[in-house]
């Protein structure tokens, strides 16, 4: 990797990280989108969220320092403007669309594209709430993962719901536009959705080493399914 792409990698994992640290400081049952934008001169922190509970930012900046000076001096937040909205209305993601690739990480391969943008902005599901599509996210990533070990793809969509996954789950493989029934029998067969059980495991966890290192993952989320058969 090349310095100016690790430059790029660092930047980018910098405001996510201080996305999700943030995120952390609000009640964890609140529907909370937390965006930060690295303009270089200074940091952008805009929000909502339902809980009423004021942050003081310079406080939670300086924890934050504290806490990731030994990983990398560049880990460093600068000047900040605080955009955060309190007591906001905000509508919990109920049902939400994912696409993943047959890649390491699932995501799209980028890395020959170069980022020619001016600021770096915080990317979903980091500084999102279990609420905003969080916790669907990883369980949909989680079923790709078990997927990947089991059938040959090479572009995957997910749709994915808190509620009747039976309706509601889809999974599209490739450039198929009819989602595939014998996948979707599969995984309602042996997955229990069983969303609270999966957000405990992601709050009991080191969270930000994902966000540091690209190369690591929730071990619960690669976890595979002993009882996954496909046909």
């Amino acid at each position: 990797m090349n310095n100016e792409r690790q430059n790029q990698q660092i930047k980018l994992s910098v405001v996510n990280l201080f996305s999700e640290f943030i995120l952390n400081k609000i009640n964890i049952t609140s529907e909370t989108v937390i965006e930060v934008v690295d303009c270089e001169n200074f940091f952008v922190v805009k929000g909502e969220t339902s809980s009423k509970e004021v942050l003081d930012l310079n406080k939670i900046k300086e924890e934050f320092h504290e806490k990731f000076s030994n990983v990398s001096e560049k880990f460093k937040i600068g000047n900040t403007i605080d955009l955060i909205e309190y007591g906001s209305e905000l509508e919990s993601k109920e049902k939400m669309t994912f696409e993943f690739f047959n890649t390491i990480d699932l995501s799209s391969n980028k890395c020959n594209i170069p980022n020619t943008s001016l600021t770096f902005k915080s990317e979903f599901p980091f500084g999102h709430s279990f609420k905003m599509g969080k916790n669907l996210f990883y369980y949909a990533k989680h079923i790709a993962y078990n997927l990947q070990s089991k059938y040959t793809w090479d572009r995957l969509v997910i749709e994915i719901s808190y509620k009747n996954n039976e309706e509601n789950l889809k999974l599209y493989l490739d450039n198929c536009d009819e989602p595939n029934e014998e996948l979707k029998s599969s995984i309602l067969d042996c997955f229990t959705f069983n969303y609270g059980i999966f957000e405990k495991k992601i709050i009991n966890s080191d969270w930000w080493e994902p966000i540091i290192d690209k190369e690591k993952e929730f071990d619960f989320v690669k976890e595979l399914n002993k009882d996954l058969i496909l046909f």
